[in-house]
């Protein structure tokens, strides 16, 4: 058998409880067995199935072991939410910054989302607007529960940034070359298609066989892959200037590519459907109706979290063909890149305990992460 990413046909006679189980186990083979032949990658996943218990708290393949019927808590039922029955938390605190700069109705909606019992923290960024439920630049902490409102419609929306060691005086000199490159190479506008198709693995993700939902959008997938979208999205050429010493690259002045956008159809249509299953199982007040949570514990939660996963890398690939293109057409090789989503949820340890962490407009800011915040 040779390298690389096991797909369904591979698991033939393998039992599985579920499609998803399936997909989470191609996933976290690929992620961290790709470069063993796949008849390791087999074996290990057979010793895996064969005892599960036995693999509950491990860190790789515990997320594999959380669907199998072995691992489940005695009381699995997801039951409809009734906002009524439940304990609503008011004037729960959560971090604000730049508080005189944002305006009152972000913030009140912020606290709205404070108020939903799934939730344990939060924190407000200080270029927050009022959104569609979570205000956009709000980060919410949940208790194993996911809300697809509170990671938005344009999900894996995000930047990405490459570097080139090419002085920044080309910029004045060749500004043609520059805006020819970006006009044969970047397709914008809502339900734009680019006017060349690309190879790239994201396009035989076995995920996308997992859902109806998912086959269904895979088609346009295809068609859209390295496009852009509308709204604030764009692809611009710049100077950076590197000042850190610590950086991947020495201090100095770089031409940068620059892109923002997301997942395109399929992001909004994952987003509108889950929406709506979240709606059905959890019934809130007018004033916080959008952020309808799903459980994980529950089928559908675990089928939107499949579906984000592959989203967000759906808008990685996206990022990584119009810089491929763009590179290509300049004649240029990078030398770094930066990216991160910031319309993404993150599975994160949040005062000692695993959280369901939602950044919707907010970009992580771990200890040594570097990450892009684009003007407004």
């Amino acid at each position: 058998m040779s390298k690389g990413k096991l797909l369904s046909r591979d698991l033939k006679g393998i039992d599985f409880p579920s499609d998803v189980a399936k997909s989470v186990a191609i996933s976290i083979l690929y992620s961290n067995f790709k470069h063993q032949n796949k008849h390791t990658q087999l074996a290990k996943l057979k010793q895996v199935i064969a005892a599960p218990l036995e693999y509950i708290d491990d860190p790789i393949f515990g997320a594999l072991v959380a669907h199998f019927p072995e691992a489940q808590p005695e009381e699995e039922t997801i039951e409809a939410v009734d906002y009524h029955e439940r304990v609503w938390k008011e004037d729960r605190h959560f971090e604000l910054f730049g508080s005189d700069n944002i305006a009152d109705n972000a913030i009140d909606q912020m606290r709205q989302a404070m108020t939903l019992p799934i939730v344990t923290d939060g924190a407000l960024m200080p270029d927050a607007q009022h959104g569609y439920g979570l205000p956009i630049g709000g980060v919410l902490a949940c208790d194993n529960a996911v809300i697809p409102y509170g990671v938005g419609l344009d999900i894996g929306c995000r930047m990405s940034m490459t570097l080139y060691d090419i002085h920044p005086n080309y910029m004045g000199q060749q500004p043609t070359k520059l805006k020819r490159a970006l006009q044969e190479n970047t397709w914008f506008g809502a339900g734009s298609k680019q006017k060349v198709f690309y190879d790239h693995e994201i396009l035989e993700d076995a995920r996308f066989s997992e859902t109806y939902l998912l086959k269904k959008f895979r088609g346009l997938a295809v068609k859209q892959l390295g496009s852009s979208g509308s709204g604030n999205h764009f692809v611009e050429f710049g100077v950076v200037e590197i000042t850190d010493e610590t950086y991947q690259v020495p201090p100095g002045k770089y031409v940068a590519i620059l892109a923002h956008s997301g997942s395109r159809a399929l992001g909004a249509a994952i987003a509108n459907h889950y929406t709506e299953v979240a709606a059905m199982k959890c019934r809130l007040p007018k004033q916080v109706q959008r952020l309808a949570w799903i459980d994980m514990r529950s089928a559908e939660g675990q089928e939107y979290w499949l579906s984000m996963q592959l989203a967000g890398d759906f808008a990685k690939a996206c990022h990584d063909v119009i810089h491929q293109n763009l590179a290509k057409a300049m004649g240029w090789k990078p030398i770094a890149k930066i990216e991160n989503h910031h319309n993404f949820a993150w599975k994160e340890t949040v005062n000692g305990v695993e959280r369901i962490v939602h950044r919707k407009g907010a970009t992580p800011a771990h200890k040594d992460e570097l990450g892009i915040i684009p003007g407004s």
